[in-house]
């Protein structure tokens, strides 16, 4: 038996939402709205199709157990930034994720800010309401915590206490 394809009058006529619906799992339930039209073929129609998803996307190194914690609060971090994210209006233009290794251990926790590719060393819980008002906001990165480096891995060597050698100092 071949599955019924939906149009958009099913959607509509069954009361699911036009841009999608994902079925309830043991964690969550995500509806995304329906367009504020009547007419969702019209909606369909007048919304701009872009590879521009996200006005910025934020990753924060919580990967691993450097940045996530011994280097600093790297979940921290990303918890605060969602919530002032959330805070500032801005979940429909900055997107905020989680983040693998990013091969810059021992300057974390760190965070990536695209498209403009400005990297974040240090960053404590704390300092995430100055980014997300300055830069996130502002269009001004938050100069005191801009990580440079040479491009590629640039790995910290550590000592017997685990903590990096050669770190530099935090700007405050």
């Amino acid at each position: 038996m071949r599955a019924k394809r939906l149009t958009s009058y099913d959607t509509k006529r069954d009361g699911i939402s036009a841009m999608a619906k994902l079925t309830n799992t043991a964690k969550h339930e995500v509806i995304h709205e329906q367009p504020k039209t009547e007419n969702i073929e019209e909606a369909e129609e007048t919304t701009e199709l872009t590879d521009n998803i996200w006005e910025k996307h934020v990753f924060v190194c919580t990967g691993g157990k450097h940045c996530a914690e011994v280097d600093g609060d790297g979940l921290g971090v990303h918890s605060a930034l969602k919530r002032q994210v959330a805070l500032a209006g801005l979940r429909d233009r900055v997107r905020v994720n989680h983040a693998g290794c990013l091969d810059q251990c021992g300057f974390g926790p760190l965070i990536v800010v695209y498209p403009e590719t400005v990297w974040y060393a240090g960053v404590r819980p704390e300092d995430v309401e100055e980014i997300v008002r300055e830069h996130l906001i502002g269009g001004r990165p938050v100069e005191r915590l801009r990580y440079r480096n040479r491009p590629g891995k640039n790995k910290l060597p550590r000592d017997e206490q685990n903590r990096p050698i050669g770190r530099p100092a935090r700007h405050e």
